[in-house]
Parts: structure tokens; sequence; C-alpha cells
């Protein structure tokens, strides 16, 4: 696993890596990135609510491998204006085939992990160079919950 320079990208966040499933044998290539997520509506029209939402997008897609043959690719994406929330968003979901069970794929502490969960709520212990990048991308959007329009 490792994190990718932003570059000129707007995606600013940026992680590639492989993960081997060995319930299935299916190796991935995955790769997943975060953005600041910018208004649908043209600047000329004046609807506060929608230009006054902070949110963000990421998008994750994984090629599926089995012994080394390219089987099929998967593109997920999540909007969140939380980005601790969207870090902790299964990247895939999977069927556990000999239990039925969903599990998702998550990075925890600079690994893929599978795990029967949608959503990780444990410490996620990013290695020092991932939380520092996560820290910046934080620092260039505020964190504001969207306005309650019900």
């Amino acid at each position: 696993m490792r994190l990718l320079p932003s570059n000129r990208s707007p995606w600013i966040l940026q992680f590639r890596g492989d993960f081997h499933d060995p319930e299935t044998g299916y190796d991935f290539d995955v790769y997943f990135a975060f953005k600041p997520l910018k208004p649908f509506e043209p600047k000329r029209n004046r609807d506060p609510w929608l230009h006054e939402v902070k949110a963000w997008q990421q998008v994750a897609i994984l090629c599926r491998f089995l012994n080394g043959v390219f089987q099929k690719r998967f593109v997920h994406s999540n909007t969140s204006w939380d980005l601790d929330e969207l870090l902790r968003a299964q990247l895939q979901g999977f069927k556990d085939v000999s239990t039925g069970l969903e599990k998702g794929l998550f990075l925890v502490a600079g690994e893929f992990r599978k795990l029967p969960t949608e959503y990780y709520e444990g410490d996620l212990n990013h290695p020092p160079d991932f939380q520092d990048a996560i820290d910046k991308a934080k620092a260039l959007q505020p964190r504001e919950e969207p306005p309650n329009i019900l």
C-alpha cells in the first residue's frame, strides 16, 4: 500500500495497493482517492443551500485478477461532508462465499482488511505519512455539518 503524489490531480488523497483474498483466491489491484466535491449548481444560480455544503467524494477502483488474468473491474463511490467518515467506509463490498454474509474491504493501519461490516468503527492507526496527508487534506476544506433543511 502506498500514498500517491497528487501533483496536479483534483484527487488530493490517492492510495494504491494490492490485496489478496485468501477466501476466493482473487488478487485485487486497488486504487482509491478523495477530493473536495464542488457544487453541482452553476454559480450564477444563487441557491445558498447548494453552495454552502462542504463535502468530500471518494472513488475506489478495484481490478480483480485470478492467476494473473484480469477478470473484472469494480468502481465504487461515496460522498460525505465528513472525510473521517469516508476513511471508515468500505472501499468495496463482498459476499462471503462460505456464509453468504456481506463483508467490506477497508484500509486499516496501512493495510487492506476484509471485515464483516460496512463501516469500520475501530482505531484506523494510519502510518505517519498517511496521517500527515489526511491532516493536510482536512485543512483544505473546513469541516462543517451541512445545514438542516428538513
